[in-house]
């Protein structure tokens, strides 16, 4: 019986739902397996653990075989202010500064990750989630 076992159900939700979120990075970015479903997580893995509480997370990722290279990938922090009172595009290389958080965060959103949105009437790709009921409006040739 696992030590964890003791874990009362919001804790376990919260520990299965990060567990999810970081597996789903790794199996988008990486190509690594896909996450479990929450009872083949429950029942394949978390229920076999014995050991620490504390031990968990460490034993978690030699089960899932996560390379140590990915584990050792720094954390991201999004850059402070600058003094001018603008915001830094934080990716590597990229010069761009911006008047506010927000627009720092859609241009890394846009330019780096290449987030989109599409539109489900014509399929049209619109660089924004916002640009999509105005585009309906005035520009969908589906809708017109």
């Amino acid at each position: 019986m696992s030590v964890l076992s003791s874990t009362n159900r919001p804790q376990l939700a919260k520990l299965y739902s990060q567990y999810n979120e970081i597996q789903l990075f790794l199996h988008e970015t990486f190509g690594l397996r896909e996450p479990l479903t929450m009872d083949r997580w429950y029942n394949d893995i978390f229920k076999r653990y014995s050991g620490h509480p504390q031990g968990f997370e460490a034993w978690l990722w030699d089960v899932l075989e996560i390379p140590q290279s990915i584990l050792s990938i720094a954390a991201y922090e999004p850059s402070a202010t600058q003094p001018n009172g603008d915001f830094a595009c934080d990716y590597h290389g990229c010069p761009k500064e911006y008047m506010s958080n927000q627009a720092r965060n859609h241009h890394f959103d846009v330019a780096h990750l290449g987030i989109r949105q599409r539109c489900p009437d014509c399929g049209n790709v619109l660089m924004h989630q916002n640009s999509l009921p105005r585009h309906q409006r005035l520009n969908c040739l589906a809708r017109r």
